[in-house]
């Protein structure tokens, strides 16, 4: 049976992929000004806002499943959730905006490349905020990806002196 938990980690990735393909994607279209690859950027982008919504709604429960759990650090999750919050508002209004864009490229309204580029410059700045929210969710369990802390080694080495293949 899927959790809330098991969601949110099967979930998490889709907002950063699809952000960073469709915000490659738009960039291509609007460098060679090719309405069609334009097109598929801002689906790819309209995609990625949909898709935090699952990431973000199972992130409580996520933290209420490890908040006791050893090795997870209470002040990432807090910094973390704070991210994800920021990340989530911008990437929905990023949908929005790649909504309209859509429309007004359909319909070759004049306001088209502006709406575009708006979308281009949200969709840089979502990213950023999306890199963010994966850097700090990463930190929660792997305390290899905080800043200065030092990797165990001991069982490594406690392997190699015992003669274990560790291949």
């Amino acid at each position: 049976m899927l959790d809330g938990h098991y969601i949110h980690l099967l979930s998490n990735h889709f907002p950063i992929i699809l952000s960073l393909t469709g915000f490659a994607v738009l960039s291509i279209g609007l460098l060679r000004h090719l309405k069609t690859v334009k097109l598929v950027g801002l689906y790819i982008l309209l995609a990625a806002s949909v898709s935090t919504i699952p990431a973000y709604i199972t992130g409580e429960e996520a933290e209420e499943r490890i908040e006791n759990s050893l090795g997870t650090s209470e002040s990432m999750a807090e910094a973390h959730e704070e991210a994800a919050e920021l990340a989530f508002i911008l990437t929905d209004i990023l949908g929005v905006l790649a909504l309209i864009s859509i429309l007004l490229l359909t319909t070759d309204h004049s306001l088209s490349l502006w709406a575009n580029r708006l979308t281009w410059l949200v969709g840089f700045v979502s990213l950023i905020l999306l890199f963010n929210v994966g850097k700090t969710g990463g930190q929660i369990r792997r305390p290899e990806l905080r800043a200065g802390a030092a990797i165990d080694t001991t069982q490594t080495l406690e392997n190699n002196e015992s003669g274990e293949d560790n291949d």
